[in-house]
């Protein structure tokens, strides 16, 4: 993934990467992530693996670790030829022009070289205290039927609403 590193020169800094190779994804995806991520860390990038998580997390972890950039490897329900990444970097998306940017950088190759690393981190029990901080239902418990189309959120609906 040549565009690892030159997402790297586009924003840099710390980056918050999701690895997307996880239960209910398909197996392509985890490839995609492996290589994104060994593209980032040859530029001397430190990745952090959150994991399989639903984009929100993605975003909430950037804010909550005061990272500076996020990318999301997807495309559960899509064909294997229309997966994608979401891209983040300071306070929003990478859109239009930076895209174009960013293929102008992945094609010429040309990139700084450093020895960065990846690292894991386990973001649910501080994503989950913030939901319970933020949502506040009152005392009725209430009965609720939840269709997550076979998505991520499949993985933490349950948890997230017994929390």
């Amino acid at each position: 993934m040549a565009f690892g590193p030159g997402l790297w020169h586009l924003c840099p800094g710390v980056w918050d990467f999701k690895d997307a190779g996880g239960a209910g994804q398909p197996p392509q995806l985890g490839e995609a992530a492996r290589c994104f991520a060994a593209g980032l860390i040859i530029t001397g990038c430190m990745v952090i693996d959150i994991g399989l998580v639903a984009t929100p997390v993605l975003y909430y972890t950037m804010l909550h670790c005061g990272i500076k950039g996020g990318a999301m490897i997807t495309g559960s329900h899509n064909p294997p030829d229309e997966n994608g990444f979401k891209l983040a970097c300071g306070e929003g998306t990478l859109y239009r022009e930076e895209i174009l940017k960013l293929k102008e950088m992945a094609e010429t190759g040309r990139f700084k070289s450093g020895k960065g690393r990846m690292e894991s981190k386990g973001i649910e029990a501080p994503y989950l205290a913030m939901l319970q901080e933020k949502i506040k239902l009152g005392p009725r418990r209430l009965k609720v039927t939840v269709d997550c189309g076979n998505g991520t959120a499949s993985l933490f609906a349950e948890m997230i609403l017994r929390a």
